[in-house]
């Protein structure tokens, strides 16, 4: 046999081995963070919405297991305060249910955009009060 072939069919085969080693790993979406302007008209595509998710969010409908998204900070505000504040809303969305208790202790908060047809849900709550944002979530 050719030692060249042998050296090749060894490198590539240590090339796959080491490749099948390492799992891939989902990447958290980033999420931007807006102020929200309270009374903006909405039409009834978005109210329809609107109702579709606050009537999933109350059947359990949204899974929040691997949907964890990392929040940026945004332009003006110190990056340790976006995560914090509870005024702030996902770009281009409203809320549609703010603060609901849930069993374990935590409150949720549903925010939908209509353009993209997407909901998100702030999940708040714990012993040092922290906010988590999962989605997105087609509607």
């Amino acid at each position: 046999m050719n030692p060249h072939t042998l050296k090749l069919a060894l490198c590539g085969a240590a090339l796959l081995a080491g490749c099948a080693g390492t799992p891939p790993t989902a990447v958290k979406q980033t999420l931007v963070l807006e102020d929200y302007v309270d009374g903006a008209p909405r039409d009834a595509a978005c109210l329809a919405l609107d109702d579709g998710a606050r009537a999933r969010v109350t059947n359990h409908g949204f899974n929040l297991v691997a949907k964890e998204m990392v929040v940026a900070p945004t332009a003006g505000t110190p990056a340790d305060a976006a995560p914090r504040s509870v005024y702030l809303v996902p770009l281009g969305s409203h809320p549609v249910e703010r603060m609901a208790r849930q069993l374990d202790g935590s409150f949720h908060s549903v925010f939908v955009n209509c353009q993209t047809r997407l909901a998100y849900i702030a999940k708040r709550g714990g012993v040092i009060d922290s906010i988590y944002w999962f989605g997105p979530f087609d509607l």
